[in-house]
């Protein structure tokens, strides 16, 4: 019964809030959460209901998620999959607050 609880809870975790977004970490100069384009909402979010751990968003961002039920949001990295050595940076689901923050941070409210 303990186990099942437990499935249930992270099950719970799993499932992305209603009215959020995914966003990645911009840190060039400033530091922001930037939101997905649709297209890639949707692909992120089919994803990440099928706990896939990792793929490619438009065939280059490789995206790789973290399930592990401590997140306190949905979350995980991307890189570019066709540059050498790039950087990972975080990304997360969220909404953000009245004061358009997320985890403290702003977030933009169009993508790049």
């Amino acid at each position: 019964a303990a186990a099942q609880q437990q499935q249930q809870q992270q099950q719970q975790q799993q499932q992305l809030q209603a009215g959020g977004q995914w966003y990645w970490f911009y840190d060039d100069c400033e530091v922001k959460w930037v939101p997905y384009t649709q297209s890639q909402q949707e692909q992120l979010s089919h994803a990440w209901k099928h706990q896939v751990r990792e793929f490619l968003v438009d065939g280059k961002w490789k995206v790789m998620f973290q399930f592990a039920s401590s997140n306190a949001n949905p979350s995980g990295f991307q890189q570019d999959s066709q540059a050498q050595g790039s950087w990972r940076r975080a990304i997360v689901y969220g909404v953000a607050n009245n004061d358009g923050l997320l985890n403290g941070i702003y977030c933009e409210k169009q993508p790049l």
